[in-house]
């Protein structure tokens, strides 16, 4: 029978089907997006912007503004891609032609004037014929981004080059607004924890570099994700070197063994450990926050820990345990906190950089920069909860484009302009980046001329 499963003693092989193996014309759609003339134009180009599917962004000198999703997106017969499914049965496989192009999401001039696109999921799943994708974005960044947009226009005003660039590093935590309030209605006897709790108060959820207390509520944030969930997760989800006491997974020896437990290590490496704190564990703990009784509030004793029976008892023994890590991470001394100081980010060149000598890891690498933002913050200055505090990926550049006026365009790139590492453009835009700032970005040849500082002449 087709659809029977193979004999397969020894496990199953896992194969990937995937679009971006397939020749295509993602590159020549890219060529004729930079000529395009029109929206229309622009669309023409885009459906041959096959893989991977991007959230593509059109204006014009006319005022127009436009969205497209492209995308050779298939038509699955059954499932819907997230789990692993049986290739020897056909009735899992693929339709012959993928999503028409037509179909595909798009939006011309919307009524709102703006369009916001920050991974966020782009169609009603009810509404809209078509999978996608079942791995959107939460929409924490791009509600904020709507938000700071409506409150610009509402009275009437345009939003201006440098109301973006301020947009841009907008480190607000919404998972913060949503705990603090609670955090800070616990009783705290111990003084040092209590201190610490303190630099809740009056905080106004933003990200600073130098703010101790965003330094202390991600500390709690990752501390409440460790207690209600980390703890609870298979040693393959767990970050590598989390160990725990646990019950054994088959426990099937003397009865005066059967409450022993043993030792189990997380797998998982830093940057895919969970609970990794972004925006789909923002949704996890709003879904249940009002339920002081919810199971996953609950935790074991553990050693000279006592049990915790609901929510208020694991979030103050997340501030206690916040408190003594970071008294161990940045000193006793809260004053001196800052979240820079923990969420800092360290520059690696991809080739010996990560894994060569360390002599040739100090020649190539640059860092440490104190970063401010966080993982779900519109300033995304992504770090994993379940391994750490480091910074783990960051916009590779940032731009804000006039349409209305090209050389009033600015850019900043992470790095520098050379990749050699003792060329003095290495990374001499890095601090800048790290401070917000962005570059003219000249366009016309007037200005070009003006801004001309050096010239690279490539000869064949």
């Amino acid at each position: 029978m087709p659809n029977a499963a193979p004999d397969r003693a020894d496990g199953y092989a896992v194969a990937l089907r995937w679009t971006a193996l397939k020749a295509g014309k993602s590159m020549d759609a890219v060529f004729a997006i930079n000529r395009a003339k029109d929206f229309t134009t622009f669309r023409a180009a885009a459906k041959n912007f096959e893989v991977p599917s991007q959230n593509l962004i059109y204006a014009d000198t006319e005022g127009n503004i436009g969205y497209q999703a492209p995308g050779t997106i298939p038509v699955r017969l059954k499932g819907d891609g997230t789990l692993p499914s049986p290739g020897w049965d056909p009735a899992y496989g693929w339709a012959k032609e993928p999503i028409p192009f037509d179909e595909l999401p798009f939006e011309y001039n919307p009524e709102r004037g703006y369009i916001v696109t920050a991974n966020q999921a782009v169609i009603d799943e009810s509404k809209y014929p078509h999978l996608l994708t079942k791995d959107w974005g939460y929409g924490t960044r791009s509600q904020r981004i709507n938000d700071l947009i409506a409150q610009k226009i509402k009275g009437g005003e345009k939003v201006s080059t440098d109301d973006m660039q301020k947009m841009q590093m907008d480190n607000t935590s919404e998972i913060a607004a949503l705990l603090v309030p609670e955090l800070l209605k616990i009783n705290i006897s111990d003084p040092s924890v209590r201190e610490a709790q303190k630099l809740l108060e009056g905080w106004d959820y933003t990200q600073e570099p130098d703010s101790a207390a965003a330094a202390y509520f991600n500390g709690v944030w990752r501390n409440i994700l460790k207690l209600a969930f980390g703890n609870k997760l298979p040693k393959e989800l767990r970050v590598e070197g989390d160990c725990l006491n646990v019950p054994p997974a088959k426990n099937s020896g003397p009865a005066d063994q059967q409450k022993k437990l043993v030792r189990e290590c997380g797998q998982r490496d830093g940057d895919s450990a969970q609970p990794d704190g972004g925006d789909r564990w923002f949704q996890v703990v709003r879904d249940i926050v009002e339920d002081q009784d919810n199971e996953w509030w609950k935790a074991p004793a553990r050693g000279r820990e006592a049990a915790l029976e609901s929510r208020d008892d694991l979030f103050a023994r997340a501030m206690e345990d916040a408190r003594w890590e970071l008294t161990a991470k940045l000193g006793k001394n809260i004053s001196t906190w800052s979240w820079g100081r923990l969420h800092r980010l360290m520059l690696k060149n991809q080739t010996l950089g990560t894994e060569g000598p360390d002599l040739l890891q100090r020649a190539l690498n640059r860092g440490p920069w104190n970063l401010g933002g966080g993982e779900a913050a519109v300033n995304a200055t992504g770090w994993n909860a379940a391994s750490g505090y480091e910074v783990v990926w960051v916009p590779s550049m940032r731009m804000v484009v006039n349409v209305g006026d090209w050389d009033k365009s600015r850019w900043i790139n992470l790095t520098g302009a050379s990749g050699h590492a003792f060329n003095a453009h290495y990374t001499d835009q890095t601090d800048k980046w790290a401070d917000g700032e962005l570059l003219d970005w000249s366009f016309g040849t007037d200005a070009v001329g003006e801004s001309t500082v050096d010239t690279l002449t490539l000869k064949p």
